[in-house]
């Protein structure tokens, strides 16, 4: 008989960082929470991150801005102000 091991299913996610005037927001750090490696958005705010489970929790972090957490939970596509 073979391993049983699940099948974890991952996706790509992506959005739009803003600041609380709506303007998009450059070099913000976009990363799955406990793990090592991210994203930063462009110029126009926008950050992708693939490979990433239903269960995860971003961790979203700026200069000068305190760090915010949100979850997955199903959506692919976000709008963090």
């Amino acid at each position: 008989a073979g391993s049983s091991t699940p099948q974890t299913n991952t996706k790509t996610i992506s959005g739009v960082i803003k600041d609380t005037t709506r303007e998009p927001l450059i070099g913000v750090t976009v990363r799955v929470k406990g793990a090592n490696d991210g994203v930063t958005t462009n110029i126009d705010g926008q950050f992708v991150l693939d490979n990433i489970t239903e269960d995860a929790v971003l961790e979203v972090s700026y200069v000068g801005m305190q760090t915010q957490t949100v979850a997955v939970a199903g959506k692919s596509t976000f709008d963090i102000d």
